[in-house]
Formats: structure tokens, sequence, C-alpha cells
């Protein structure tokens, strides 16, 4: 019985299931339709895009896009993820990221809502950090030269949307530069 292989972008597909053991590409698209388990012991391209299930040991990329849930369900990483940029789409909480450190050299920036507590990440490091909407933390956050420990203390503070009692909470709020309020 011969092994019969079809081609998904130049790449050998038996039974939906890749198995090669070094891939080196330009560009990677994989999805459910073409490849339900993409395992690799070594895939490095420039561009990779994954909208399903996504198994690997190593991966060296510049620009990392996930389409469906980033999670432990769906997205396992048995190594490291080395990424300058990361882009979240979807809902950022503390059930999609676990480790003790996660460390963002270039820009987070999260269009969903993110809710990240201490029991999965004791250390959150960002160098921008951009919210679009909601970001609750549970313990402490440094970003910057920004520790907050309980209490909210930086030169600026910029409140785009309504500002009320139940948006700032603590012992003491102490702002030595300007406190601006687009809302109300």
């Amino acid at each position: 019985m011969s092994q019969s292989f079809r081609r998904v972008g130049g790449i050998p597909v038996k039974n939906n299931n890749v198995f090669n053991t070094k891939i080196r590409t330009e560009d990677l698209f994989a999805d459910k339709a073409s490849i339900t388990d993409l395992s690799s012991t070594n895939i490095s391209c420039k561009n990779l895009t994954i909208e399903d299930t996504f198994i690997y040991d190593n991966v060296a990329i510049n620009d990392l896009t996930v389409r469906s849930d980033l999670s432990a369900n769906n997205v396992t990483i048995y190594g490291d993820l080395s990424t300058n940029d990361v882009y979240i789409r979807g809902d950022l909480s503390a059930n999609d990221i676990c480790g003790n450190n996660v460390i963002i050299n270039g820009n987070l920036v999260v269009y969903g809502t993110s809710d990240l507590g201490t029991e999965i990440i004791a250390d959150l490091a960002v160098g921008n950090a951009d919210i679009s909407e909601n970001l609750t933390v549970k313990g402490d956050l440094s970003a910057n030269n920004v520790t907050i420990y309980g209490d909210l203390s930086t030169n600026d503070v910029y409140i785009r949307g309504d500002l009320s009692a139940n948006d700032i909470c603590g012992n003491n709020v102490i702002v030595n530069g300007n406190l601006t309020v687009y809302g109300k």
C-alpha cells in the first residue's frame, strides 16, 4: 500500500496531519479545513496564522496572529514563545495565559476585556500597554516605571470614560502631575 500525500502550501500532508520535523517558509497558514493537527519540532517563518489547534516545541517568528481563542485548550506551548508584538483581539482572562512571568518587550494591545489575577500571573511587565476597554488588576501591576501595590501613584492619569466612585478605590490616590478626565 503506497503512502499518498497531498500538498498544502507546498507542505506534504497525509490524513490531515503534517509529519515534517522542520518547516521553513515565509508564510504559513493552517485552518481546520486543511490541517487539523500541525505537529513539528521546529517551525521558522515570518508570518504564522493559526485558526485552529497548534502544537509545537519551538517557534521563532516576527508576527503571531491568533484568530481563535488563545488559551490552554486551543494553544499548547511546550517551549518558548518569542515575539516582538502580541495582538489579542478576543477576550483576555486568567484562563487564557498561564505562567509566572509574562514579559513583552514590544507592545501589548488588548481589544477585548482583560482580567488578570495574581494566582495566574505573578508579574506583568510591558513597555507599552494599550487597553481599549477594561483592565482589572487583582494583584500588582508593573508597567514601565509605574508599580501598583493596591494604590495608584503616577504623574499623569488620563481617563477617557466616566469617572465615579466605583472606578477608583484605594486608601490613597496621589496625582503628582495632571488628572485629565474626558468623560463625566
